[in-house]
């Protein structure tokens, strides 16, 4: 699907307009489909800004009748999604991340490059049940790239059923 690739998608270049890229994952709300860090960090040297600033270059989408507002459901899932981004922090020097499509061979490799060997990896992905999330303790780089290829392989596969 080179086409995939071909265009940026309206949203990424709003969110990037608006928050920047940066390549200090501790500065990171949003891994890019490219591998590009969207920038939280309000001018700090940390992710300052929560995810669910991302509602500013959102279309308005108001919750579903007799439920409550939820930012997350309304605004970065529905980002991550259209995008292809991953929501990510590293606080404390451990990632944190959570998936809701496949994720690319740069999210995987900027991911894992930054992942601080001895920290814990710590991961959410919806799309696969209700088990999927944890933990990877004392952890390192190839170990993170490795489990996040097998996860890539397990949505694609997934993926290709479904059609």
């Amino acid at each position: 699907m080179w086409y995939k690739h071909a265009q940026t998608h309206p949203l990424v270049e709003k969110a990037k307009e608006r928050f920047n890229v940066t390549k200090n994952p501790d500065q990171a709300g949003f891994v890019l489909d490219d591998g590009q860090f969207l920038n939280l960090s309000g001018g700090n040297s940390y992710r300052e800004m929560m995810h669910d600033e991302i509602r500013e270059i959102m279309p308005e989408n108001p919750p579903a009748e007799n439920e409550w507002p939820n930012p997350h459901k309304q605004y970065v899932v529905p980002f991550m999604q259209s995008t292809n981004s991953l929501r990510v922090s590293r606080d404390g020097y451990e990632w944190s991340v959570e998936i809701h499509s496949v994720p690319t061979v740069e999210q995987i490799k900027e991911i894992s490059k930054h992942q601080i060997k001895g920290k814990d990896f710590h991961y959410e992905i919806p799309p696969l049940g209700r088990n999927a999330y944890g933990t990877l303790e004392n952890t390192n780089p190839s170990s993170v790239f490795n489990f996040l290829m097998r996860i890539r392989k397990n949505m694609l596969e997934m993926e290709n059923k479904s059609r």
